[in-house]
């Protein structure tokens, strides 16, 4: 949570010192500035209204039920806290649950969004500290 605060002070600072957009940016340099002053509980149900926390991670909540990014939270959380995965386990728990088979275009956009990729091809959980 301190993380969350800290990136929305940052994005509030930032937003404040750009003056090309004006009022848009006043107002998203507030927006994040009122966030970052909410009391840690209320902030985390804020949050929580648009993703979901996976091993203290906040992840960005899947538009859709049946689909590969929330497949792929699914595996993170039955594994302990940085636990891998690797694509094999991926495409059968989408296979199990999607009853189909995904595209390697579906798969890289999932997998980009939400994991990085280890030297050995073991994917991870971004923790907020990598893009």
């Amino acid at each position: 949570m301190q993380a969350v605060v800290r990136d929305l002070r940052q994005l509030a600072a930032k937003y404040a010192s750009d003056r090309k957009d004006g009022p848009k940016l006043q107002a998203l340099s507030n927006a994040a500035k009122s966030c970052a002053s909410l009391p840690h509980k209320e902030l985390e149900e804020s949050i929580c209204q648009v993703a979901v926390p996976v091993h203290g991670v906040y992840v960005a909540k899947p538009t859709l039920q049946k689909n590969l990014r929330n497949i792929l939270i699914l595996l993170f959380r039955a594994k302990e806290s940085n636990a891998t995965l690797t694509k094999q386990e991926i495409l059968d728990a989408a296979a199990d649950r999607l009853k189909r088979e995904i595209t390697e275009r579906e798969y890289h956009q999932a997998v980009t969004e939400i994991c990085i990729s280890t030297e050995d091809g073991q994917l991870v959980l971004k923790n907020g500290d990598e893009p």
